[in-house]
């Protein structure tokens, strides 16, 4: 045991990350590989007998729940391009991933065979196969439209792939999320982190992580957008704070609320625009935003609408919501009117 684990180099995987790392839980994983590391410590250094086996046996319990990780992530990732919706085609590719395991049996215990008969087995037939569809293939093609120019903007998006501002702001923010491109840097182009070669090498790694960013449970709406885009969707976006706020004005006009006002520029303590409809004082927070609206929002609305006397409180965007924002509003009662709900209104004018 010394001798496997003389080297840190070995285990510390911090600064050079293998290739394939679909890891579901960075965290969890990383903290298992902390606590491995303290008590390989301790068994290149302790000369008490009771100390090194009951170490070597918390080291060996540390790595069979590394097992059941790498298993639960490996059964997912290899569904995810191996099954369509056939019952026959998913039992197939379960097989085919227990063949592959075959060769390492020996080194499982009871425990993680019946994790791979069960679970990983369960993962092949309750899969969703959802992001196999567009928004995934869009992101794809958004991924070689940048790597072809070896530059980033949401205007080549849009020339590239014919998609309105904000569709592509969305999906300019889910490739600096998956590592594709890097952070904005005023109105210059993003670079582009990674080579032809190296997605193609790495293909795999990268379509988990779109199955996984904060995009993927939305993008039923985002491809939904897509589809119905509309000319009037694509002025919205181009609008600025206040133009986005007088805009929304009008909408709540055509919508039958009264004695609409707007609040102060600055310092409108989260509550942009005051309504009335039928006897109830609505307190809008607008947001104009690129990407989408994440739960601060929320939390400014529901502070503002008290501090206004409002009786509702509601956020109103160009774009939709994080999963965040959506839970925080159902907590605080908090109303949501996404990009779809303001068209949809806006065709009243």
């Amino acid at each position: 045991m010394k001798g496997l684990f003389k080297s840190r180099k070995i285990i510390d995987t911090k600064n050079s990350p293998p290739p394939f790392d679909f890891t579901i839980s960075q965290n969890k994983v990383q903290s298992l590989l902390d606590e491995l590391l303290k008590k390989v410590e301790i068994i290149n250094s302790t000369v008490d007998i009771h100390q090194y086996f009951s170490t070597y046996d918390e080291c060996i319990a540390i790595v069979k729940k590394l097992m059941r990780n790498f298993l639960e992530r490996s059964a997912e990732i290899h569904a995810s391009f191996h099954i369509d919706d056939s019952s026959t085609e998913r039992q197939n590719a379960y097989e085919s991933f227990c063949r592959a395991l075959k060769p390492y049996y020996s080194r499982f215990d009871n425990e993680n065979r019946a994790f791979l008969e069960n679970q990983c087995k369960e993962t092949f037939y309750s899969i969703s196969i959802d992001y196999r569809y567009e928004f995934d293939s869009l992101i794809e093609e958004a991924i070689k439209a940048v790597i072809s120019e070896q530059m980033a903007s949401t205007t080549i998006l849009q020339r590239k792939l014919r998609l309105g501002y904000g569709r592509a702001a969305i999906i300019m923010d889910c490739l600096e999320q998956i590592g594709i491109v890097g952070p904005a840097s005023g109105s210059m182009p993003r670079k582009v982190l990674i080579s032809e070669s190296e997605y193609i090498r790495n293909r795999s790694y990268y379509i988990y992580q779109i199955s996984k960013s904060e995009y993927s449970e939305s993008k039923h709406l985002i491809t939904e957008s897509i589809r119905t885009e509309e000319p009037i969707s694509k002025e919205i976006d181009d609008l600025d704070g206040y133009e986005f706020e007088s805009f929304c004005c009008k909408v709540l006009a055509a919508s039958n609320f009264s004695n609409i006002k707007q609040t102060k520029l600055s310092g409108d303590d989260g509550i942009d625009i005051i309504a009335e409809k039928d006897g109830i004082i609505y307190g809008f927070q607008c947001k104009c935003y690129s990407s989408p609206v994440g739960i601060k929002a929320v939390q400014e609305a529901f502070t503002g609408a008290k501090m206004y006397n409002c009786d509702i409180a509601i956020v109103i965007t160009n774009n939709i919501f994080t999963p965040q924002a959506i839970h925080a509003a159902e907590q605080t009662r908090v109303r949501l009117w996404d990009r779809s709900k303001l068209i949809e209104m806006a065709k009243a004018l």
